[in-house]
């Protein structure tokens, strides 16, 4: 559960906030042209992801065109505690 509030227009304004008005350029889309973004190509790659995982959206949760991405695999884990961090919580004695 996350809040809506949360959108990526939200994310440069909070770390202006955090870190200053003098933040370094965006490299997302140089990033995604140079490795292929949702277009990856590559052979042989297990994408595995988690319901719960808040990370879920960074990564490949389907392929984009099966077709082309020969020999990949994309699939979503729905398990209870089975996402990034879940452990992270004050330890009890179960």
């Amino acid at each position: 559960m996350r809040s809506q509030v949360l959108h990526l227009p939200y994310w440069p304004d909070y770390c202006s906030r955090v870190f200053g008005e003098d933040l370094p350029d965006n490299f997302a889309a140089r990033t995604n042209k140079n490795y292929g973004g949702l277009d990856i190509k590559g052979k042989n790659i297990f994408f595995a992801n988690a319901e719960e995982d808040p990370w879920q959206w960074a990564g490949m949760r389907e392929l984009q065109d099966p077709t082309r991405q020969q020999n990949m695999t994309a699939e979503m884990i729905n398990c209870t505690d089975c996402g990034h961090c879940v452990d992270f919580h004050t330890p009890t004695d179960d």
